[in-house]
């Protein structure tokens, strides 16, 4: 088994008609829930990922397109096909692989795809950065439920920190994939509203400083069911500024 320790144990091989934010009782506007004109079904594979089963050899691994992000990669409010990651398997003819975890912070988001690189080496990786506030790691909490911590048991979605320590944080996650820049084909972007608006061209500037592949900022051209996350034409927007990078073997 490819990454046999990348798992999200409560989310192991489990269909459900909710997820997060995109239910009725926890989303913005409950008339535009409910009068959403399609089905949301989320199937999670032996990982604890939305999507199919991972490949089972360490070439066919190496050629897919790894997606990594939070919850506008996981396509939270989306049917399964409206994600970002599908579009861009249909539009590459390629294998796209989605490692999302639903209120995921950068740190996890680095840390996954340093570990993808490591194990499995692939060709290209995608990477959707998420909101520049947001941690993850041990809290006095987590230290109190004497269980198995799993990651998203180890989500921050806010800590006591000023702009400029988030931003000089999202710099060091961006770095910290630099060893793998000539080995795997990298290309970076944001979730819509990642940061301040007055340091969103900044966050880009430190991304194009180390990256060649990095996409442009965009803001949402539609919403999912929860009226929060994009749907399928953002999604389109987003794989048209992409594809073109995509490396070819």
């Amino acid at each position: 088994m490819i990454l046999k320790d990348l798992i999200i144990h409560n989310k192991k091989n489990l269909t459900t008609n909710t997820s997060g934010i995109d239910s009725l009782e926890s989303c913005i506007f409950k008339d535009y829930f409910k009068n959403f004109k399609y089905n949301v079904v989320y199937n999670y594979n032996s990982h604890g990922f939305r999507g199919e089963e991972w490949p089972k050899t360490i070439q066919e691994a190496q050629s897919a397109i790894w997606c990594i992000g939070d919850s506008f990669t996981a396509g939270i409010g989306s049917p399964y096909n409206h994600t970002w990651t599908q579009v861009l398997q249909h539009k590459s003819n390629k294998t796209a692989i989605n490692v999302s975890m639903d209120g995921s912070s950068n740190e996890w988001i680095a840390k996954t795809a340093i570990k993808i690189l490591n194990e499995v080496k692939p060709v290209n990786m995608v990477l959707m950065w998420s909101y520049i506030h947001r941690r993850h790691g041990i809290t006095d909490t987590n230290l109190k439920r004497n269980t198995i911590i799993d990651d998203e048991q180890l989500r921050q979605h806010f800590i006591d920190s000023t702009d400029a320590e988030d931003m000089e944080n999202f710099s060091q996650c961006i770095q910290s994939l630099l060893p793998w820049k000539n080995q795997t084909n990298l290309i970076h972007l944001t979730i819509p509203k990642y940061a301040p608006s007055n340091l969103i061209d900044q966050g880009h500037a430190i991304l194009c400083q180390h990256y060649t592949n990095v996409i442009p900022y965009f803001r949402n051209l539609d919403f999912a069911r929860d009226f929060h996350h994009f749907d399928i034409k953002t999604s389109e927007h987003v794989v048209s500024e992409m594809i073109d990078l995509i490396k070819v073997t």
